[in-house]
């Protein structure tokens, strides 16, 4: 009887678990096992397949050496199409995504640049496929200098 008061004191006799256990203990722990395992699927698998998406970007160039400007840009906007995991446009903030025309060594007159995928600045993962129109058309001129007051 001593051994067996032992026996039982050590080794409890486990009661049979029931299905409906299963969905009552530890409810809160499985709930949020599933809620992230949804997420990361959703993050992981569903955001992995390549899409497309276009944007339009407005155009923006490096100073001119004085004393040029650039009087005119045709056009002022490009359409461009990305391509990349659906993943990298859930938090694309469109705002970083920029078309930069280099205009160090242009000189004066109607000049027109064809546009690169180098031209553009975006986010990592994404590619550009397409870009309409593919060229821009910049008027550059001397700037007017203003007359000076004369000081009385």
């Amino acid at each position: 009887s001593f051994l067996e008061r032992f026996y039982q004191a050590s080794h409890p006799q486990k009661e049979p678990t029931h299905f409906s256990d299963f969905f009552t203990k530890n409810y809160r722990e499985k709930g949020m096992a599933i809620a992230i395992a949804l997420l990361l699927w959703f993050l992981q698998v569903y955001g992995s397949k390549v899409i497309y998406k276009s944007f339009s970007i407005p155009v923006e160039y490096a100073e001119l050496p004085d004393p040029l400007v650039v009087s005119e840009i045709e056009p002022k906007e490009v359409e461009v199409t990305f391509s990349g995991p659906r993943r990298s446009f859930y938090f694309m903030d469109k705002k970083k995504v920029k078309l930069y025309i280099k205009t160090w060594q242009i000189t004066e007159g109607v000049r027109t640049k064809k546009l690169a995928a180098s031209d553009f600045t975006l986010p990592k993962n994404l590619v550009v496929e397409n870009m309409e129109p593919n060229r821009i058309r910049l008027h550059i001129e001397k700037k007017e200098e203003e007359p000076k007051e004369e000081e009385k």
